[in-house]
């Protein structure tokens, strides 16, 4: 029987091989990090920083 997908992606999360898509702006940058956005220069989350 194959696994889930979603299986899958847990026992991976959970042995460490996954690594969320997260860029980093900080507060300051808001700006910087909405035109990334908005140009669609970002993959997975965007973080602004205080």
């Amino acid at each position: 029987m194959a696994c889930a997908p979603w299986r899958l992606a847990l026992a991976e999360a959970a042995a460490g091989r996954l690594r969320p898509a997260v860029q980093s702006f900080p507060l300051a940058a808001a700006a910087a990090a909405h035109h990334a956005l908005e140009s669609r220069a970002t993959t997975g989350k965007v973080v602004l920083l205080p």
